[in-house]
């Protein structure tokens, strides 16, 4: 039986990476800091910055920011960035942002 590393296990393109589960992992976090750099993009750059991680499932984007402060400002502008981001191609089917404070 051929071994493996652990490299090969967290390589997503790599063909046994499929095989112990890790590659559709890898693929949900690159997928996520896509969609992280194009919230960043429709917010002020002060903003941006405070803005760590992005979740999405298919009619929710949920921005985890760093503090409450940031999370009010993002919040208020919550409905111009969920109608910019239906705008675009791939989030058409969002129906709601929400924003959460998380750990820097």
């Amino acid at each position: 039986m051929r071994e493996y590393s652990l490299k090969d296990a967290l390589d997503p393109n790599h063909p046994t990476s499929a095989y112990v589960g890790l590659r559709p992992l890898m693929l949900k976090i690159e997928a996520n800091r896509q969609h992280l750099q194009v919230v960043r993009s429709m917010l002020p750059i002060d903003c941006g910055e405070h803005c760590l991680y992005v979740s999405r499932t298919p009619n929710v984007m949920t921005l985890i920011v760093d503090s409450s402060t940031w999370a009010t400002h993002i919040r208020l502008d919550s409905k111009r960035i969920l109608h910019e981001l239906q705008q675009l191609s791939d989030y058409v089917e969002l129906t709601q942002v929400r924003v959460r404070v998380g750990k820097s």
